[in-house]
């Protein structure tokens, strides 16, 4: 079947009837365009699209994959030009009907949700371009009989060396119209994080939802969630040193440990230590927050008693060294000014810091010591706080897209 649309005549469709899938159509699908696909292909049909007159030089393939219920797999969209070739390569997977419960006017309803998941990856001449994952959820009817379409999709592409721009949104289309927000940020491609000052959001239809650093996390599945959470959590009531973030693989049943937090000295301007995160103890999202801050906390706690000796040193006449170089109070006041906090942001609190690490005893060792240590108690009282405004988060994000499984905006 071919088909001249456009009055300008610039634009064919070819589209010859579905296919079934074969030894030798696999073959050749393989050798023209490198495509594989699943096992459960039973079936394959093509559009094929010429642009500017010229349709052997200029064509977009749309080749689509489907299972033996008739539902699509995988797509492959290649389009071609003189210059270049772009290959946009499309997974999908129908999700398992789920319920969500919402409430309007004082009035409770369980809806059934359908979803599928879209992952696509592009390549120009065999060069990563983009990737992105897309959810699309379907609400058969809400309280009004109408339709509710969510839609969230993260997508991914090189900005400069080392970084990559980093688009989320979700948005949910209702009678009412569209209502949703969407993020931009920059993140590390060797997953040392992200600036998170630099993630801008714009709202469409919806009030914005402020202070509230853990909202791009949602969006992420798991195993990106664990590369992502642990650059963004925090004290709210101090920052941190940086830290290397690394992660481990070990047994539970191995170690105590779910994390630890291991200081590299003085030296170290850029990175004060590392933070140790165990993959195979951190399972949920809410773990991987709480290790972190305590974690956290420890490189904080950690700072603080190096800065109070160095004060301490310098206070008595002693030279000393902090950051690599030989410092003076003159660089202790430099510092303050230029910062607008104290090089030592409590020296009561430093003190019983450092009375606490002179008592420190491991945990294998006294357990009820370790736990009452006040180094610990700090870090703890630190990650409970995280949690709890990670699960705040989550409570703003589920008010505002009730019609959004779980699934689709991380809350598992």
């Amino acid at each position: 079947m071919t088909i001249r649309f456009n009055s300008k005549g610039d634009c064919l469709l070819n589209k010859p009837p579905a296919m079934s899938i074969n030894s030798e159509l696999k073959h050749k699908l393989k050798e023209l365009y490198g495509i594989t696909f699943p096992q459960k292909v039973k079936t394959f049909d093509s559009v094929e699209i010429g642009h500017n007159y010229t349709p052997k030089d200029n064509n977009t393939k749309i080749l689509s994959f489907r299972d033996i219920n008739g539902k699509i797999v995988q797509r492959h969209i290649i389009k071609t030009t003189p210059s270049t070739t772009t290959h946009t390569k499309k997974n999908y997977i129908e999700m398992p009907l789920s319920w969500v419960s919402t409430e309007n006017d004082n009035t409770r309803a369980i809806l059934g949700i359908n979803g599928r998941k879209i992952s696509s990856v592009t390549k120009e001449d065999g060069r990563y371009v983009s990737k992105s994952e897309e959810i699309q959820t379907f609400c058969p009817s809400n309280l009004d009989c109408v339709p509710v379409v969510t839609i969230s999709k993260t997508t991914n592409s090189p900005f400069l060396a080392g970084l990559e721009c980093e688009q989320k949104s979700v948005f949910e289309y209702t009678k009412q119209g569209k209502k949703g927000f969407a993020t931009n940020e920059y993140v590390k491609t060797k997953g040392q994080g992200i600036d998170v000052n630099a993630i801008e959001y714009e709202y469409t239809n919806m009030q914005p939802i402020e202070n509230d650093r853990y909202l791009p996390l949602h969006f992420y599945s798991f195993n990106n969630f664990k590369r992502m959470a642990p650059h963004i959590v925090e004290n709210p009531k101090h920052k941190p040193p940086n830290t290397f973030i690394e992660w481990y693989s070990k047994h539970p049943d191995e170690t105590i440990s779910y994390g630890s937090y291991v200081p590299v000295g003085s030296n170290s301007y850029n990175v004060n230590g590392h933070v140790r995160l165990n993959k195979k103890a951190n399972i949920t999202n809410a773990d991987i927050i709480n290790t972190t801050a305590h974690e956290k906390e420890h490189a904080y706690q950690q700072q603080q008693i190096e800065r109070k000796k160095v004060l301490d040193a310098l206070k008595n006449g002693h030279s000393t060294q902090y950051e690599g170089k030989n410092y003076t109070l003159e660089d202790v006041r430099r510092y303050e000014e230029q910062t607008g906090r104290k090089f030592v942001d409590s020296e009561t609190e430093a003190d019983k810091y450092i009375e606490a690490e002179e008592k420190y005893v491991p945990f294998k060792k006294d357990s009820k010591a370790y736990q009452s240590n006040y180094l610990e108690e700090m870090a703890n009282v630190a990650a409970k706080n995280a949690e709890k405004e990670y699960q705040q988060s989550v409570k703003n994000l589920r008010s505002n897209f009730q019609y959004a499984p779980d699934y689709q905006i991380g809350l598992f």
